[in-house]
């Protein structure tokens, strides 16, 4: 057994434990619960030698769909401003899912085609702040920030 392991490794079939992956996706979560409604939030960044390329950024939330119906649907409603605010702006996409007590929203942006400052405008018109990344950034950084922050985070190759 030992000899297949070796052998295996050899290949290249088995990478090392601590080999940093430095190409590839950072996948950050984080669930909170309050009275009324539970969010989930997933995080993908793109990354290429330990420099941020992309992110993917999702919210669900989920509640109750006859007592939290006006917040639903409030939530709702600023995804889908988000959406037409920022339609016209290169980098960056969004969208919004709502049925019956629950909204996915979806927010991608590829930091190389992104016009920061119009883009901070979009999101103030529509009430919002978009994640503060740039493109290039260290993901090193970002990691030990996602980590501070309570999220969960996986490196994995794509």
């Amino acid at each position: 057994q030992i000899t297949t392991m070796v052998d295996m490794y050899k290949a290249g079939q088995i990478e090392q434990a601590n080999e940093k992956i430095v190409d590839g996706r950072l996948i950050c979560t984080y669930d909170t619960n309050t009275t009324d409604l539970d969010k989930g939030y997933r995080l993908v960044f793109s990354f290429t030698g330990n420099k941020l390329e992309k992110l993917d950024y999702m919210v669900t939330t989920k509640g109750n769909p006859t007592l939290d119906a006006s917040t639903m649907d409030d939530l709702a409603e600023r995804c889908k401003k988000l959406k037409e605010t920022t339609g016209g702006i290169n980098g960056i996409n969004v969208s919004c899912d709502y049925s019956e007590g629950k909204l996915i929203e979806k927010q991608g942006f590829t930091y190389a085609e992104i016009d920061a400052e119009q883009l901070d405008s979009a999101y103030s018109e529509a009430g919002g702040t978009y994640p503060q990344y740039t493109n290039g950034q260290d993901m090193d950084s970002i990691e030990t920030g996602m980590n501070a922050s309570g999220y969960t985070c996986k490196r994995e190759r794509n």
